[in-house]
């Protein structure tokens, strides 16, 4: 019986917290005019899921009948659209040539709305002439996601260090833009660093996530010449 409970508790997987709050999806490019021979720094897109339209009465933001951003409800079909119209031709357009000679991975989380159609998928990348393959992250298991783990809240930090804050949604989109310009590659290397050390310490506690992630002194690993 002792061992019965030991082994349950080694499998035991910690569950989700209702009372935590929600965040708003938030995606955008970073430079258009990225040269084809530059190299990538791992910045794909931030794209901002908004639906511009007039505005219907006048508030201390906006006048009546000004073309404002307005907030959409993520379905399947803006979910879609985005990833195919927006996020697959940076890939091609941003990825130098020996990646796109690869096959290349695209991380989902397991929200109800983040569904894309195979067929339309497949379609979009042979028009473009990449390779791109979707796949899920485990349940639950935010830590298995560098945006999750690190990257939303580091540039959420640079973006109140830049001034960041308004109350405007225009604002809120150039003041992400900006943060997301001048984010250092450096630090999204550290995230995915982490993100690999979680990698090992859920294979070590047998698929358990309850671990601690150890301090890695990232900062004084070299870090890649291409990146300064």
């Amino acid at each position: 019986q002792r061992q019965q409970r030991q082994a349950q508790v080694s499998s035991r997987r910690d569950g989700y917290n209702e009372n935590s709050p929600r965040c708003i999806a938030f995606t955008g490019s970073n430079d258009k005019n990225t040269p084809v021979d530059w190299y990538l720094d791992g910045k794909i897109g931030m794209y901002p899921l908004v639906e511009y339209k007039q505005a219907r009465r006048t508030t201390k933001y906006k006048s009546k009948g000004e073309i404002y951003p307005f907030d959409v409800s993520i379905t399947v079909g803006v979910y879609q659209k985005y990833v195919l119209e927006e996020l697959l031709p940076d890939i091609a357009r941003k990825c130098p040539i020996e990646m796109l000679a690869k096959t290349i991975w695209i991380q989902h989380d397991n929200a109800p709305p983040h569904r894309i159609n195979q067929a339309a998928f497949d379609l979009r990348c042979r028009e473009l002439k990449i390779d791109c393959r979707m796949f899920y992250q485990p349940a639950q298991s935010p830590d298995f996601n560098v945006c999750d783990l690190s990257f939303f809240r580091s540039i959420q930090s640079l973006y109140y260090k830049l001034g960041g804050g308004g109350r405007n949604i225009d604002t809120l989109i150039a003041g992400v833009d900006k943060s997301f310009a001048l984010y250092d590659p450096i630090n999204l290397n550290r995230g995915f660093l982490s993100l690999l050390m979680n990698y090992n310490l859920v294979l070590q506690n047998d698929g358990n996530n309850g671990y601690a992630t150890p301090h890695m002194r990232k900062k004084c690993l070299k870090e890649p010449e291409s990146y300064r």
